[in-house]
């Protein structure tokens, strides 16, 4: 059997809440060599990893009692180092996000092709096993470019026809249509660009996090950059009957900058603030030069009529994939705040490359009632 070390046959835990894809995978691994166990989900997966060590886990993430996202949050929550590899009807952007925080290595869609997921088993658990801590950690961020950009393609395949139809049927090239109806497709064209935005944002943070992205200078005009930040937040702000106040001081008209990046930064503060502003408020972006050391710096600042950030959030609001009060018991908060983390840590990133910084005001009884986000560039 080619699947032996020095310690007996390598070990793959299945865990899978559908009986036959479970079974499946337990005879397939089986008859390559493998000591396989199973599960029918994370409760179960824990109780057999607590009483001896895999080389692998191959989980669903849908999954009653525990799923796999759970599982893989106990896994790293215990220092388990054991790979894993979802396989998933549902590829779904939050849940992906999650996985990579977690250090899941790759995920397979269902259904799948039983010779390939036998060849990504047998490399993660090679490479596990061949490869020193540091050329293991290069192979893993590696697959993880790799996992992204499918993942991206995975996105935005479908999506390129849908946003093509969406805007069609909005040009009511098929007939005319209610009201209703076109408030619906207005609907599904946003949350479409926003999931195309989303796929984009996870492979610019990870090229410029592994400088894998140079930045390209040159002048930009802020008021284009901020033009055009709006234009695609036009709908978002219109249907809370927000206003939009734009204020540039010190007769600033263009920065040096990657205009791309930066545009998306303006974006993912103004999205925020629409997100958690109140209805029929005021959003704020303000354009300021200060003078300093090196030439001095220009100031963005985009505010609103929202609760604020204080304490903890304050801080640690744009580390990777930080949400705001994950563990709040207050339903609204979680159904508000999710989404966050992955556009402020792209924001900070693309700041920092830009030799900036970015940050929240503090909230505080001897403040008014608001949310600032402010980020500085070079002059």
């Amino acid at each position: 059997m080619e699947n032996i070390t020095a310690f007996g046959l390598k070990k793959i835990l299945i865990v899978d809440d559908e009986y036959s894809i479970r079974e499946a995978l337990h005879m397939f691994f089986s008859s390559r060599g493998y000591s396989v166990q199973k599960a029918g989900d994370g409760l179960e997966a824990l109780s057999l990893i607590e009483k001896e060590d895999f080389d692998l886990i191959i989980s669903d993430i849908r999954m009653k009692n525990m799923d796999g996202i759970a599982l893989v949050r106990r896994l790293k929550d215990t220092n388990k180092k054991t790979p894993v590899i979802f396989i998933t009807a549902y590829p779904e952007v939050d849940n992906v996000i999650e996985a990579l925080r977690c250090g899941v290595v790759e995920y397979i869609k269902k259904p799948f092709d039983m010779e390939y997921i036998a060849g990504r088993a047998a490399w993660v658990i090679n490479e596990k096993e061949k490869t020193t801590e540091e050329k293991y950690n290069k192979k893993y961020r590696d697959e993880k470019a790799g996992f992204l950009n499918r993942l991206s393609h995975e996105l935005r395949t479908p999506l390129t026809p849908v946003a093509g139809y969406l805007k069609l049927l909005l040009k009511k090239e098929f007939g005319e249509m209610s009201e209703l109806q076109i408030q619906i497709l207005t609907d599904m064209a946003r949350n479409s660009e926003r999931l195309k935005t989303t796929a984009d944002d996870l492979i610019m943070l990870y090229e410029l996090e592994h400088n894998e992205s140079a930045l390209r200078f040159g002048n930009a005009a802020v008021s284009k950059l901020i033009g055009e930040t709006m234009a695609g937040l036009e709908a978002a702000s219109k249907s809370k009957n927000l206003c939009v106040e734009v204020l540039v001081y010190d007769s600033i008209d263009t920065i040096y900058c990657d205009d791309r990046k930066i545009k998306r930064v303006l974006h993912h503060l103004v999205e925020n603030a629409v997100k958690f502003g109140p209805e029929s408020s005021a959003i704020k972006i303000t354009v300021r030069k200060y003078s300093g050391g090196n030439g001095g710096f220009i100031k963005f600042s985009v505010s609103d009529a929202g609760l604020g950030v204080t304490g903890r959030d304050s801080r640690e609001l744009f580390r990777n994939f930080y949400s705001v009060n994950p563990s709040a018991d207050d339903l609204e908060v979680n159904r508000r705040v999710k989404g966050l983390g992955l556009g402020l840590t792209l924001s900070r990133v693309i700041v920092e490359a830009h030799r900036g910084r970015i940050w929240v005001e503090e909230s505080g009884e001897d403040k008014p009632r608001e949310t600032v986000f402010s980020f500085t560039l070079p002059a």
